[in-house]
């Protein structure tokens, strides 16, 4: 079932589920303030909820979310008691999650570890990456609760030392989420970390460990920063890494992972608009990529420069592989907002790749 924009045509099947989690939640239904801010949520599209199926007699809400922006925190959720522990509070937090601001900690009041029926709801945020924050007090139905965290992403710095000058430098970055699977993204030739947001606004709910990062000089061949920062998440304990790069950043994603292709640790690489050569430099042989046995994504415009190329590369490249080309001549991550099915796609790689790990293991 899709999470939709509720409307205010739903609001007595909002109202119905209020009543129905009342003896946890405390008086909702009747009360003329929760029912004002339901009505103001759902005009200012921050309510989001799974409804019955089209052929149910009576509409009704499997489950419902409500955000607020504002505060940045998850003000209201509930799944209706029939439809739970089968992924519909997953889908809403999910949604929800990702219409906040990840630069910004999010925020949420739940039940306490003391409740026993509290405890698959907090299950779910842990699984989300949520941790306890501080005492929440008695709910409205005098039921303990506690205040949970999504920390924000973290800038952070890690030291590189490939330089054409030999000098030791400090590259900026970003690190979110923790874990023993990572995702390293590499930037295109605008160095701007910005542009990777709406793949990670998706990825930011699940378990993995992202890091972005800047160039520390321009270089066409950036691969051995992006070691440096294979060696940094490494350090922090990632085991399985995918690497996924635009323009340049795709060229060193994919020069690494020819390069690593004994390396049972990177176990995937996704690039978008990256060519073989640019200005007579050649980047990877036939041989270098036929190597690579890892699964490969490639992404590009039809128009773009590089398009002829990724066609080529696909021929020299073994199974598992991929090449994707939409319409135009986008460039790299400028694809993100021409072709939304885009995020989709390599979200759909990340999860194939580190389930096929886990399946060779």
């Amino acid at each position: 079932m899709d999470v939709i924009y509720s409307k205010i045509t739903d609001f007595d099947a909002w109202i119905a589920l209020a009543r129905e989690v009342e003896p946890l939640f405390g008086p909702m239904a009747e009360e003329k303030a929760f029912q004002k801010a339901l009505r103001q949520a759902i005009i200012e599209k921050t309510a989001f909820c799974i409804l019955s199926d089209p052929n149910e007699k009576d509409s009704f809400l499997k489950g419902g979310i409500v955000i607020s922006k504002e505060s940045n925190e998850i003000v209201w959720f509930a799944v209706s008691e029939q439809y739970r522990r089968i992924g519909y509070g997953r889908q809403l937090l999910e949604v929800a999650i990702n219409k906040l601001n990840p630069q910004e900690s999010v925020f949420v009041q739940t039940f306490d570890g003391s409740v026993s029926e509290g405890k698959a709801a907090r299950k779910l945020y842990f699984d989300f990456g949520f941790t306890d924050h501080k005492n929440g007090g008695l709910n409205p139905a005098g039921v303990p609760t506690v205040i949970m965290k999504l920390e924000k992403q973290k800038p952070i710095k890690f030291p590189i030392s490939h330089l054409s000058t030999g000098d030791k430098k400090i590259v900026k970055a970003r690190l979110y989420g923790s874990g023993n699977m990572a995702i390293i993204f590499s930037n295109m030739d605008t160095n701007d970390q910005n542009e990777w947001a709406p793949i990670i606004n998706q990825l930011i709910c699940y378990r993995y460990m992202i890091l972005t990062y800047d160039y520390p000089e321009h270089m066409n061949d950036q691969s051995e920063t992006l070691e440096d920062a294979i060696s940094f998440v490494s350090d922090l304990g990632a085991k399985k890494i995918i690497l996924i790069g635009a323009s340049r950043g795709g060229v060193a994603s994919i020069k690494v992972a020819a390069q690593h292709i004994n390396n049972e640790s990177i176990v995937g690489v996704a690039a978008l608009s990256a060519p073989i050569e640019y200005e007579g430099t050649v980047f990877y042989s036939k041989g270098d990529l036929n190597g690579i046995k890892i699964p490969k994504l490639l992404i590009n415009s039809k128009n773009d420069d590089g398009a002829n190329d990724n066609r080529k590369m696909l021929k020299m490249f073994d199974e598992p592989k991929e090449l994707l080309l939409y319409p135009g001549d986008a460039h790299g991550t400028e694809l993100f907002d021409k072709e939304e099915s885009i995020i989709a796609k390599l979200q759909n790689f990340i999860d194939s790749a580190f389930t096929r790990c886990e399946n060779l293991m």
